[in-house]
This record gives C-alpha cells, sequence and structure tokens, in this order.
C-alpha cells in the first residue's frame, strides 16, 4: 500500500533517473492529486486501512503516559511525528480541534491532520 501510494504520488524511492535526486521545489510535487493522495494516506495509516499495516495509537499515549488534555496529546504527536515544536497557533488549533474529546477516532483524525500538514512536508 505504501509503494503503490508513493508511486501514484510520483516519489518511489530511488526511481528518479537523474544523479541529482527528486527536485527540492514545490512546483516539481506540489499539485491537488498528489495533496489528496497525501491526505488519504495519512487517514489510511491512521484508521489501519492500509493492508498488512496496522498502528496503535492509543497503546503509543499510553505506554508515553500522554493523559488526556488535548495540548498533552497535540504535543505529544507533534513531537513524536515532527520532532519538534510548531507555532503556537497552529498548536493551538490543533488542540481546539480535540475540543476536548481525545477519543480514539479523534485523536486518529489529529494524527492525520499533523501528517497532512505543511509543517510535515518540511525538510
Amino acid at each position: 500500500p505504501i509503494a503503490l501510494a508513493l508511486r501514484v504520488m510520483g516519489q518511489v524511492p530511488f526511481m528518479w533517473q537523474s544523479p541529482n535526486g527528486y527536485p527540492d521545489v514545490a512546483s516539481a510535487w506540489i499539485n491537488s492529486n498528489n495533496l489528496l493522495a497525501r491526505w488519504n494516506l495519512a487517514l489510511a495509516l491512521v484508521s489501519n486501512q492500509a493492508p498488512g499495516m496496522t498502528i496503535d495509537l492509543d497503546a503509543m499515549m499510553k505506554n508515553a503516559n500522554v493523559g488526556s488534555s488535548p495540548a498533552a496529546v497535540v504535543d505529544f504527536w507533534t513531537q513524536n511525528i515532527l520532532h519538534r515544536a510548531i507555532p503556537d497557533a497552529d498548536r493551538a488549533q490543533l488542540a481546539s480541534y480535540l475540543s476536548g474529546d481525545t477519543s480514539k477516532d479523534r485523536t486518529a483524525n489529529l494524527v492525520a491532520l499533523i501528517l497532512s500538514s505543511p509543517h510535515f512536508q518540511y525538510r
């Protein structure tokens, strides 16, 4: 499933023919089709819809003793996915998205939002 998604997005590892690798400019890979494919891949991963792959987000949070406050959940996932903090305004929007609902489905959607965010696209 990952290989198919990468093929649809034109980002199959080690398949760029020239010796310089994939272009590192937005115009080479950002378009509506690729963005939609990225969003769909993120949703498939976090909702365990990618065949042969299972991600237990609840277990990851329980093992880290994250708790249930929206801010703590956002901080945990941004740190684990992005390995850095995000701007306060974006952090507040993600915490607001949870609105006190840190259920399994809502948390999965939060993780998909982070994976689909411009912050995840940065090097």
